[in-house]
This record gives structure tokens, sequence and C-alpha cells, in this order.
């Protein structure tokens, strides 16, 4: 159980885990990417598994990606983690050391936001691009109206509104309401950190 709960509004919250460090796990893989014709490179990926324990004597565990978080058994941690409401998984998106005063932050935020508002892209997409070809091959193969009669003009109107709303889907869901979100938390972890 968090220590602290801020609420964000748009259905997030902001949950503060609080305790001491167990064991901390760090790897780093490095990735070969190119060959044939493209040139090689080398990418790495660093890997953290933290084990913290709170005042209730409840372990809790958190995984990071691409941080350099110096920590080791024993300090004092404050990790922030973003949830939806609603679902029992999130993410972290920042780490206070206590022991050392450091703070560090997610330079992934953005991306942990826009992964919620996923579906909206989706959806949207699905709804401009997808139902109107399958509202466009029934009516042309199967249907075959007259070009000016009711079913074609019904037709017509159906795909419009199916493309309207992919647009809005996209448009106010995806880029929009991600924004929203990513400004507030970024807003309250630098009032709360």
């Amino acid at each position: 159980m968090a220590t602290h709960t801020i609420s964000l509004k748009n259905n997030f919250y902001i949950d503060i885990f609080s305790g001491k460090v167990l064991d901390c796990n760090q790897r780093v893989e490095t990735e070969l990417i190119g060959g044939h014709y493209a040139p090689l490179d080398t990418q790495s990926h660093t890997y953290t598994q933290i084990f913290i324990q709170d005042e209730q004597g409840k372990e809790h565990s958190f995984s990071t990606h691409n941080w350099n978080i110096p920590i080791r058994v024993g300090h004092e941690l404050n990790v922030y983690a973003l949830f939806k409401k609603g679902s029992s998984s999130g993410d972290v998106i920042a780490v206070k050391n206590i022991n050392l005063n450091q703070i560090f932050i997610s330079n992934d935020l953005s991306n942990v936001v826009k992964s919620f508002y996923k579906p909206f892209l989706t959806y949207g997409l699905i709804f401009m691009l997808i139902i109107p070809f399958i509202l466009y091959f029934v009516l042309f193969v199967f249907i075959q109206p007259e070009p000016n009669s009711f079913i074609a003009t019904a037709f017509s109107f159906l795909i419009g509104i199916c493309q309207l709303g992919g647009l809005g889907s996209i448009i106010y869901g995806y880029h929009f309401r991600w924004r929203k979100v990513y400004f507030e938390a970024k807003k309250l972890l630098n009032t709360h950190l």
C-alpha cells in the first residue's frame, strides 16, 4: 500500500511508496542494430529492479528501464508511480533517494502517459480507415445501389460520421488529453519532490 496518494484529474493518480531498500538488481543488455546494407551500431539498455520495505513491513518491487539511479541496500527511497484509476499496475515516474538527497524523474514521462491513451489512437485509426473501407466495399461490391439513392446517401453519411469520429478520437483523446495529464503530473511532481 502506498504511503501517500496524489489524485490527478482525468482518472489518474500518483502513489508515493516510501521505504528502505532491501535489494537492488541491475543488468545491462547491449543490442546490435543494423547489418546487411545498414551500418552496424550498438544500443545499451539498463534494467533496474528495486525492492523496498515500507514502515508497515510490506515489500514493494519496482522496475525501471534506462535510469541511472545510484542506490544501495539500506538507502531510504520515495518511489513515485503513475496509475490509471481501476488499474493495479503503474509505471515508475520518479525516485527520490533520501540518503543522497537526489531526485530522478523519468525522461520517458511523456511516453508513459501516452501509453494510457493508445486506445484513442487505435480506435480512431480503425474508425477513420478500416470501417469506411469495409462500408465502401459492402456498398459497391454487394449492394451496388443507384448513384443518388437513399442507400448510397445513407452509407456516405455513415462513412463520413465514422471518419469524423475517428479523427475526433485521435485529436481530442490522444493528442490533447495525454498532454493535459502529462503537464499536471509534471507540475505535481515538481511540487512534491
